[in-house]
């Protein structure tokens, strides 16, 4: 691995911890702010771990890569009150619409 995608990891691991730790723990501002700023780490977990190129798979364009695409964006209505739906909504839909995205480049 070269440094580059050893700083895009550690990076992708941070804001995976972070950004539903402090989404559910309600530091982040209501309303649309804070839903903007929790669909920025989402988004930006997938165009890190395309910057690095890795999970190759998850990029591809394959059935692996929608599924997974689809799995996060059907996961992020699986919430239990409004309190969750907060921050786990625009986090998990923006991750899971990002990497649909991206499977749907490798198509074109």
């Amino acid at each position: 691995m070269t440094p580059f995608q050893v700083q895009c990891l550690l990076l992708v691991m941070v804001l995976t911890l972070a950004g539903p730790l402090v989404g559910s723990r309600s530091w982040f501002p209501r309303g649309a702010t804070g839903t903007v700023i929790l669909s920025m780490v989402g988004s930006s977990i997938a165009i890190l771990l395309r910057l690095a190129n890795l999970p190759p798979k998850w990029f591809s364009g394959s059935a692996w890569g929608f599924t997974i695409a689809l799995t996060l964006m059907a996961s992020a209505f699986g919430f239990h009150d409004d309190r969750e739906r907060a921050y786990r909504l625009p986090f998990m839909f923006s991750l899971g619409a990002t990497l649909l995205v991206f499977n749907v480049w490798a198509h074109v």
